[in-house]
């Protein structure tokens, strides 16, 4: 789900995790087959494992999700319906590369050092406070340059001023003793957020940042919107490098820190990047309706079933445990509803519905849902004209069998089949609720834009959503077997209703 505003209301009851009560009896809703909750576990298995490296698009892990996906419908025997095969390749701006005119001088202890790019120093993107330009100037040690008046923790209280000169801080989250201090600095999504140092030392007067490597595995946070113009330019020079420039050995700092003026030292620091262009896929099938159906109506007007398949990859601007490195599998955010569309895709080809459905996984959802926005405005044949869309997003953690249920007004119809599609089931079918926080766009929103009616299925929000913790293990593997079976029943009574009455399908917002 792609991240918008979001403010976690109820973290306490969000945070309790299906895992936990494996053992106890399922919930009354939770009504599925083993071999529903076996697959699905497969295939979160391995949309969610390390080796597809959080599934970022333009990535080896974002293309070989988009791989399995293939192998999947041509197994099932799905018809492909994208451009080229199951694909829909799309090209976006992701990011930027530095160019070789980037790079670092530095002066300390007498002696100067020209940094080599990709050597002893990166360029970094925290836009928009990070931007291309020159820095020229006097250096300000600020240790993590955190500031957090929640965690009560500030690098910038008193000290040394910033103005007009360079800051120099350490990558990733500090390491406080106190454990309450760490824990409200977790809580606080502060905990070495590249874009939240460059905002706090620029505010305070400074040109430049200079951010010293802990950890050579922890990626450069690469921030998908361009530099902006009043941004400073920001760099992460290697360990190495940071503790000849500080004339010491570093580690975490384990307390806020004075701001410290580096006797002796300078730097001249010059960014200058240019947008990197990726390509990426949407994958789209179609399963054609049952032969007895009406073949007018049909081919020509599918119903759309699918969610994102992309995730943010080793975190940066996406990640709500900024600065901590890891793989973000996204279990829930949305291998959860990756596999069910297969799940789908598997019983509509077992039994067709009365109306053609195409299953579409779509791409760089995370990035502002460019893949389904690229597939509505660049139709491929077999989605020239759509009927209705259901889009499943976030939907492995049912808890208490509350299920979210939006956009049920976009169309006469749906009201009566979204309640009667619940039978079976008897799940706590309502609306996203306001006090529970603010939920990110996802894709079912590019469809209602061009008035295509649509369904929005969603078991909520959690306390590992975007962070490194999102992982196989913590789903409601029957839980998502139960919503897999609403959606199909959606889907089939949409299929009648288009047949039945067309005009109950139409766009009603």
């Amino acid at each position: 789900m792609k991240r918008l505003a979001l403010a976690l209301a109820c973290a306490a009851s969000l945070a309790s995790r299906p895992d936990a009560r494996a053992q106890q009896a399922p919930a009354r809703c939770e009504v599925t087959d083993d071999g529903t909750v076996e697959r699905l576990r497969r295939d979160v298995a391995h949309l969610a494992s390390d080796e597809l490296g959080g599934r970022e698009p333009g990535t080896a892990g974002g293309n070989a999700a988009a791989d399995y996906l293939v192998r999947r419908l041509t197994e099932l025997g799905v018809e492909p319906a994208g451009t080229e095969g199951y694909r829909q390749p799309f090209a976006l701006e992701f990011g930027v590369e530095a160019l070789p005119a980037s790079s670092v001088l530095l002066r300390a202890h007498d002696a100067t050092r020209a940094l080599a790019l990709g050597v002893d120093f990166r360029v970094a993107n925290a836009a928009p406070a990070s931007g291309d330009g020159r820095a020229v100037g006097g250096l300000v040690y600020v240790g993590h340059g955190l500031e957090s008046a929640d965690a009560h923790w500030s690098d910038f209280a008193r000290g040394a001023s910033l103005r007009g000169r360079i800051a120099v801080a350490l990558a990733g989250p500090p390491a406080p003793a106190d454990a309450a201090r760490a824990a409200s600095l977790r809580a606080a999504h502060v905990v070495g957020s590249l874009a939240g140092k460059v905002r706090a030392a620029r505010e305070r007067g400074a040109v430049g940042l200079i951010e010293i490597e802990l950890d050579p595995r922890e990626p450069v946070e690469t921030y998908t919107a361009p530099p902006t113009a009043n941004g400073i330019p920001v760099v992460r020079i290697t360990r190495a490098q940071g503790q000849w420039l500080l004339g010491r050995p570093i580690a975490a700092e384990t307390a806020p820190v004075t701001p410290l003026r580096i006797v002796g030292a300078s730097a001249r620091v010059v960014t200058a990047t240019r947008r990197r262009h990726i390509v990426t896929n949407n994958i789209l099938g179609i399963v054609r309706a049952r032969p007895s159906s009406d073949a007018g109506a049909g081919p020509s007007s599918p119903l759309v079933v699918g969610a994102h398949y992309d995730h943010i990859g080793r975190g940066g601007y996406g990640s709500l445990s900024p600065g901590v490195y890891g793989i973000y599998n996204g279990a829930d955010d949305n291998a959860s509803g990756t596999s069910a569309v297969l799940e789908l895709a598997r019983r509509l080809v077992r039994a067709p519905a009365a109306r053609d459905v195409v299953v579409a996984w779509f791409g760089a959802e995370e990035e502002g849902m460019v893949g389904s926005r690229w597939m509505v405005s660049h139709r491929p044949p077999a989605l020239t004209a759509v009927t209705a869309m259901v889009n499943l997003d976030m939907v492995g953690r049912l808890r208490e069998c509350r299920l979210f249920v939006e956009e049920r007004a976009t169309a006469r119809a749906l009201p009566a089949i979204v309640d009667e599609a619940n039978g079976p089931f008897g799940f706590d079918a309502r609306p996203w609720e306001p006090t529970r926080g603010a939920w990110g766009a996802s894709d079912h929103m590019t469809f209602t834009d061009a008035r295509i009616p649509a369904v929005f299925l969603f078991t909520g929000l959690h306390d590992d959503y975007h962070r490194t913790h999102d992982d196989p293990p913590t789903l409601n593997y029957r839980g998502l077997g139960a919503v897999v079976g609403y959606a199909e029943r959606v889907l089939r009574l949409m299929a009648d209703a288009a047949l039945r009455d067309a005009p109950s399908l139409t766009f009603a917002r």
